[in-house]
């Protein structure tokens, strides 16, 4: 899992937002031969859809999921495969 973005801006109230995606790297062998599958996906987390919470007269925020938004999914795309596609 990598977080690729957070977005916190304290002049918009509204206006928070972060941004994870994945990979996922599967090497075997199989029979003798090298198989292997790589996949990835993404998503991305916005005040309004899934996230709640705010932000402290002190400027600290803090944010988690709303009640209903787990499990989040990441719907993965098949990038490359030999021998593991299925």
């Amino acid at each position: 899992m990598t977080l690729n973005e957070v977005h916190e801006d304290l002049s918009g109230p509204g206006d928070h937002y972060l941004s994870l995606s994945f990979e996922l790297v599967h090497n075997s062998t199989i029979y003798g031969s090298q198989a292997y599958k790589r996949m990835t996906g993404g998503t991305f987390f916005t005040l309004s859809n899934n996230l709640q919470g705010g932000c402290g007269a002190d400027g600290r925020c803090i944010f988690d999921l709303k009640e209903g938004s787990a499990p989040v999914l990441f719907q993965p795309t098949l990038q490359e495969c030999k021998l593991a596609c299925g």
